[in-house]
């Protein structure tokens, strides 16, 4: 009789504890005003699908995400984007422009002009509560057609366009992001006369510097930026740490091989190694992107 009231006893316990086991690690464990969680949603034409809306809004806001990277432009439909931008505000997700190309730090390129002036006029005509928090930029010098002729001129003249950027940007009041990859403190720009580091040059000018920290356990992502964690703890400026879930360039760089259980365990280890950090302007990590997140096996 005794073994029967104890192994029921037992059924009852875990038909209790077996759920909360579950939602424990169904979400990065975040803790209120320390590091931000974003996710890049590159494809905004899924704005008009309210069903695909509805089940990444949840799963976002299951997994604690506070920011959204959300590709937009003058193909837009400035209603759609402002009642998504809207619908995340209350939910206590804020939203970023997200938008680049290689061939922006051209001298005479016109496109980051166009985006630009389409981005201003958007806010201008948008309530509070409609408006983007600022702009998040993914411009990859390395992806120009140039780039294989003259290295150096094309990081010379990605230099020059985030200079000309921050000071549009930060004259309207706009913060700016910046997605990087983690080996610019090995780049030099300038003249033969004058070099500085292309990162410490960055984290100078801009608000925010995501780094593509792209590796499968948290200490692998914490080493890679070494020396992003040093500028961001002598510069204004707040520092992101991605973290990729599809890839084609090795089994350590991304945690499609994992699957969600895994790296929200990795992630959960990388927010608190993180928030032991001094980092005055702030911190937070970032999985890309949503659709492959959401995709990425249990």
């Amino acid at each position: 009789m005794r073994k029967a009231l104890l192994a029921a006893v037992l059924a009852l316990f875990w038909l209790w504890v077996a759920p909360l086991e579950e939602a424990a690690c169904a979400e990065i464990d975040a803790q209120p005003n320390q590091g931000t969680i974003g996710t890049w949603w590159w494809d905004s034409t899924t704005l008009r699908n309210e069903e695909t809306v509805e089940q990444r809004l949840a799963f976002l806001q299951e997994n604690k995400v506070n920011e959204i990277y959300l590709c937009a432009g003058p193909t837009n439909n400035k209603t759609v984007l402002r009642s998504f931008i809207q619908r995340c505000n209350e939910m206590g997700i804020r939203v970023a422009c997200l938008s680049g190309d290689a061939s922006w730090i051209e001298p005479d390129h016109q496109g980051f002009d166009r985006w630009y002036r389409w981005l201003c006029d958007f806010q201008e005509q948008s309530s509070a509560n409609q408006k983007f928090y600022g702009i998040h930029l993914d411009v990859e010098p390395y992806q120009a057609a140039q780039y294989a002729l003259d290295e150096q001129a094309c990081w010379n003249q990605y230099a020059d366009f985030v200079a000309r950027v921050a000071e549009q940007a930060h004259r309207d009041g706009i913060t700016l992001e910046l997605d990087i990859p983690f080996w610019l403190d090995e780049i030099s720009v300038g003249s033969e006369q004058q070099q500085e580091s292309l990162l410490l040059f960055l984290a100078e000018r801009v608000d925010t510097l995501c780094v593509m920290s792209y590796r499968d356990t948290a200490s692998a992502m914490v080493d890679l930026v070494t020396a992003e964690l040093q500028a961001a703890s002598c510069h204004p400026v707040k520092l992101i740490l991605g973290a990729e879930t599809l890839s084609n360039e090795g089994d350590y760089v991304s945690y499609q091989e994992e699957g969600k259980a895994y790296m929200r365990e990795e992630l959960t280890k990388l927010y608190h190694m993180m928030s032991q950090k001094e980092l005055p302007s702030g911190w937070g990590i970032a999985i890309h992107s949503v659709a492959n997140w959401i995709a990425l096996k249990e």
